[in-house]
């Protein structure tokens, strides 16, 4: 079983943006960008797609001469914006740790939500005391 790659240090991506193309740096600060409400896309898989994000567009700075640059992001610009809007979003929890002595801390998206409204309204039963099978509940959070 191979290890997976780790995901870029965003530290050196910002130094090296910071001394390098402040412009370009400063347009990627600006990008919100929403977590996808499908799934969570660890490094491993976001490395192989197409980032989704162009800097262009009446947001982003502008050249001496009035025009907006248009770039594509590379995939590891593309993680920082992801990975920005995670920690934007991200719950900790103090008293658990990692190996490192980081605190855990995780993110509830609207699919992860969504799905536990549907579990709690489903589990609940109603007042003829018909319960739902949980391989029945499960089946369907499976699915969608």
């Amino acid at each position: 079983m191979r290890v997976p790659p780790s995901p870029p240090e965003t530290s050196s991506l910002i130094r090296r943006l910071a001394d390098t193309d402040i412009a370009r740096f400063v347009s990627i600060e600006m990008i919100q960008t929403p977590l996808p409400d499908e799934r969570y896309l660890p490094w491993r898989e976001l490395r192989r797609r197409q980032p989704t994000h162009r800097l262009d567009g009446p947001d982003f700075m502008h050249s001496e001469d009035g025009s907006a640059p248009s770039f594509q992001l590379t995939h590891e610009e593309w993680w920082y914006t992801v990975r920005k809007a995670r920690q934007q979003q991200s719950r900790t929890i103090p008293t658990l740790l990692s190996t490192d002595g980081r605190p855990f801390s995780f993110v509830l998206t609207d699919a992860v939500l969504r799905d536990s409204d549907y579990v709690t309204g489903t589990l609940k039963g109603d007042i003829a005391g018909v319960v739902i099978p949980l391989s029945t509940v499960i089946r369907r959070v499976a699915v969608e």
